[in-house]
């Protein structure tokens, strides 16, 4: 049995991981024990504001802004919602789900994620970011992951019914996640997004970033939930998985053989394959520089993308703040601080449209 360290040993090793380390070394130091040979930790109490990340009434990190930016929080008179699911943030072995009170591992979905993702969208939506029981970053690479992230789901579906049923009040909503929680999201909504819900019919728009959705899903005749083929189109799904020009994803999570990924240009807001150059990027966050519970200054016009079989390209950014986690190219931790101020716009953008159809 492994000794279970510290989350900076944990998160030493996962630099090492994505550095070119040993990686079977890796693997097996971060895998923890069987999903069946442990007691899960205590579920999450969604009425207790402790089970959430972010809450639009209190001061968390989602209300962050990059500043010199020009970006404002406005959840206050946001007339809209956004559920988020946040990514993998538990890089221990002690739990094959990690417990939602641990310390290090909600400082790092906090100061982390809630401040370079969720924070994306307090210009247009008033964010709720539920804690979850997660699978661990180690859990993905045994034979028990489907139990661990079946776990996970179950807290993620019960924060969204406790969010509907409590706070959601009848507004409109966006949906949206990053890696495992796109991973969730995804099964949420087929879970509460179907056709005949009348949730449907409120949702602004899914943005399911950094995961793996199988574009024939959301095109075609098989499409339930369309793909967005435009900047202001509301009611569809919205999805990319970041790599250089150069680079190799990492993963093939939810892909069968043959399957594309979704992969919406953030630049353009489109499918096809056109480059959209780096003077479109309105803004990239760098990650690992927060100083003093701010953000850092937003970098214009770093990169350019395009969509290629399935994966957004991009070319390498030339700048400090975006090399750490990049494992052969795959630039998945930057799927969203690589289009920050893009994707806070696009947010604004696709309110205006749905709430002007409704009038």
């Amino acid at each position: 049995m492994r000794a279970h360290g510290s989350s900076t040993l944990a998160l030493l090793v996962v630099l090492a991981l994505g550095l070119g380390g040993c990686e079977r070394i890796v693997i097996w130091w971060i895998t923890p024990d069987p999903f069946d040979s442990q007691q899960p930790p205590p579920a999450p109490d969604y009425a207790d504001p402790q089970s959430w990340a972010a809450l639009p009434d209190r001061d968390d990190w989602a209300d962050r802004v990059p500043p010199g930016s020009g970006a404002v929080d406005r959840q206050g008179e946001a007339r809209v919602d956004v559920f988020f699911v946040h990514p993998t943030t538990y890089y221990k072995s002690a739990h094959f789900n990690g417990p939602i009170d641990d310390e290090d591992t909600n400082r790092i979905t906090d100061e982390g994620v809630m401040a370079i993702q969720a924070s994306a969208f307090n210009g247009a939506a008033r964010i709720y970011a539920p804690r979850y029981r997660q699978i661990a970053l180690g859990g993905y690479f045994t034979e028990d992951r489907e139990k661990g992230l079946a776990l996970a789901y179950g807290d993620v579906l019960r924060a969204f019914d406790h969010y509907l049923a409590h706070w959601n009040a009848g507004r409109p909503l966006y949906l949206a996640a990053h890696s495992q929680g796109t991973r969730h999201s995804l099964q949420l909504l087929g879970d509460r997004f179907a056709r005949a819900s009348p949730v449907r019919e409120r949702l602004i728009a899914a943005y399911l970033i950094g995961g793996w959705l199988p574009e024939h899903r959301f095109t075609g005749n098989e499409a339930d939930l369309p793909a967005c083929e435009r900047a202001d189109d509301t009611g569809c799904v919205i999805g990319w998985r970041t790599v250089a020009e150069d680079g190799t994803p990492s993963l093939r999570d939810g892909l069968a053989p043959g399957e594309t990924n979704l992969c919406t240009n953030p630049l353009l807001w489109t499918r096809g394959p056109e480059r959209a150059p780096r003077e479109r990027n309105l803004g990239s966050l760098p990650l690992n520089v927060i100083r003093d519970g701010e953000l850092p200054p937003i970098d214009r016009a770093l990169v350019g993308a395009r969509c290629a079989d399935g994966w957004l390209r991009i070319d390498r950014p030339d700048a400090d703040g975006y090399g750490v986690l990049v494992r052969r190219g795959d630039y998945h931790t930057y799927d969203y601080a690589l289009f920050y101020m893009n994707l806070r716009e696009n947010a604004r953008r696709r309110v205006e449209a749905y709430l002007a159809a409704q009038r």
